[in-house]
């Protein structure tokens, strides 16, 4: 297992930074900066099975089941289709409580029309 650290810089082409410079940059103000948030992701393939998201007051956990996609297999068709359930502790929708579970439910396309909680309420909804 690899870890791996990602920074990411937004460049305009109008920018004077160049790459060399925005690493140089990295390193001067390291020193000043305080890591605010940071997300740690899980993936299995094409599909995100576990986020973590750190921050200085907490650690939230939010966990994705996955059962078969648009192909009827775990990988064919990237995911698509795929997600059965989200699983936080922060509220899903409105009028939820914390701690709660989603059931996703698509439309022919395999895209998220839905969610719906565990007592048959919908926590979202997209068009």
């Amino acid at each position: 297992m690899t870890n791996h650290r990602h920074i990411f810089w937004s460049v305009l082409p109008q920018s004077p930074f160049r790459l060399a410079e925005l690493d140089q940059v990295y390193h001067i103000l390291s020193d000043l900066l305080t890591l605010l948030k940071s997300i740690i992701y899980i993936w299995d393939d094409f599909n995100i099975v576990a986020e973590t998201i750190n921050t200085l007051q907490s650690t939230i956990r939010n966990y994705n089941v996955w059962g078969l996609d648009l192909s009827q297999s775990h990988q064919g068709a990237g995911g698509i289709g795929g997600l059965l359930a989200v699983i936080s502790p922060l509220p899903l929708g409105e009028g939820q409580g914390e701690g709660s579970m989603a059931l996703a439910c698509y439309d022919a396309n395999g895209n998220i029309a839905e969610y719906v909680s565990t007592n048959g309420t919908i926590s979202a909804h997209y068009e």
